[in-house]
C-alpha cells in the first residue's frame, strides 16, 4: 500500500514539474522575425549574470503564472545580457548586445531594467523605447504590462491609469 501513495506521490509531483509554465523567453533576432509575421509589443528584460535584483525577478516574480500568462500572450519577451559582446543587425546597423543595451537604456545603465519596445515589420521603431528600472513584485509588474498593452500610454496618465485598473491580485 505505502509503494502506490509513493508512486502516485511521484507521480503528481513530477506532473506538476512537467507542466509549470515558463515565459518564452526569445533572443532579440528571433523577435523581429516572430514580429513580422505577427506585431507585437516587445517585453525586453536588461539584465547582467552579477544582478542580484535580476536573479530574484527571475526566481519571484517571472514565476507567477498570471504574469507569465499576460507575457506570453500580449508580448515578445527577450532577455538581454547588458555584457554580452555578441553581434547583432537591428535596422541595418551592427550592435552588440551592450551597445543595444545603452540604446535602449538611453545609457542609464541600471540593473534590472524593462524596455516595451515597439518595432513595425520593416523593423523601424513606431514609438521610442520605454524603459522602466527596478525590482517589480508581481503587483507592479502586472499593473505596468497592463498599462502598456492596453495602449493607455497613449492618452491617460499612469496615475488615471491606476484608478481604473482591475489587478488579478486581490
Amino acid at each position: 500500500m505505502l509503494k502506490k501513495y509513493l508512486l502516485l506521490f511521484f507521480v503528481l509531483i513530477t506532473n506538476t514539474a512537467i507542466c509549470q509554465e515558463t515565459i518564452n523567453w526569445l533572443t532579440f533576432e528571433e523577435a523581429i522575425q516572430q514580429n513580422k509575421t505577427e506585431q507585437k509589443q516587445f517585453f525586453i528584460d536588461v539584465y547582467t549574470d552579477w544582478c542580484s535584483w535580476c536573479k530574484k525577478m527571475d526566481k519571484t516574480t517571472f514565476k507567477n503564472e498570471q504574469i507569465i500568462s499576460y507575457i506570453n500572450e500580449h508580448f515578445y519577451p527577450v532577455k538581454i545580457n547588458a555584457e554580452n559582446h555578441s553581434k547583432l543587425i537591428f535596422q541595418g546597423e551592427e550592435f552588440t548586445y551592450e551597445s543595444l543595451s545603452h540604446t535602449l537604456l538611453g545609457g542609464n545603465m541600471g540593473f534590472p531594467t524593462y524596455v516595451f519596445l515597439w518595432v513595425r515589420k520593416d523593423e523601424q521603431l513606431q514609438a521610442n523605447p520605454y524603459p522602466v528600472q527596478g525590482y517589480m513584485k508581481k503587483q507592479k509588474l502586472h499593473l505596468m504590462l497592463s498599462f502598456m498593452n492596453e495602449g493607455a500610454y497613449e492618452g491617460v496618465e499612469f496615475k488615471e491609469f491606476k484608478k481604473v485598473y482591475e489587478s488579478p491580485y486581490k
